[in-house]
């Protein structure tokens, strides 16, 4: 009877390429964890009949100010855009319509998520007529408004409730929606 002669190589190899398989499962697991850690949890939505802060903010000018909402004269629409959002460039249209149609009733306001010499820009490029602001901390307006995506239009009413919400670009429907709330 013949014996084989063990090729050590090849017995090396294959413990090697199982000890790297196993290495490369820890390390699959190892990233999943740290994704799920580095990853936020979604923020809910605002919700209707949810009532908003008060938000510092600065003018386009640089003056200093703050958004209120409870005990406001007029109801309010906030435009909540970033001057290089392509959604937001083609919702400006119909912002422009809805503020011409609730011009005296509301007070209309957008809110840029840019920095001042940005969003001044963009306001003379598009011609904005309705007033805009930039929140002092964006990360905090994001979360007092719960900003998820832009562009974001929020209908609040003089108690400082959100009325109704828009996420995404303004179409027929949601801006017939509008027009009705607001008129």
């Amino acid at each position: 009877m013949k014996v084989k002669k063990i090729n050590w190589y090849m017995v090396i190899l294959h413990i090697f390429l199982v000890v790297l398989a196993i290495q490369v499962l820890y390390l699959a697991k190892q990233n999943r964890d740290l994704q799920a850690l580095l990853t936020p949890s979604p923020m809910p939505a605002l919700e209707i009949g949810e009532e908003v802060a008060e938000v510092p903010v600065q003018e386009v000018s640089g003056d200093q100010q703050t958004l209120s909402f409870a005990g406001s004269d007029m109801e309010t629409l906030l435009f909540v855009f970033n001057t290089t959002c392509p959604a937001c460039k083609q919702n400006q249209a119909n912002w422009k319509e809805l503020y011409t149609a609730v011009q005296g009733r509301y007070n209309v306001v957008g809110v840029s998520l840019h920095p001042q010499e940005e969003t001044q820009a963009y306001i003379e490029e598009h011609q904005l007529p309705f007033r805009v602001v930039l929140p002092e901390s964006i990360e905090a307006f994001a979360g007092a408004f719960k900003i998820q995506a832009i562009p974001q239009t929020i209908h609040v009413d003089r108690e400082g409730k959100v009325r109704e919400v828009k996420v995404g670009a303004l179409n027929e429907d949601s801006l017939a929606s509008l027009s009705e709330a607001t008129s």
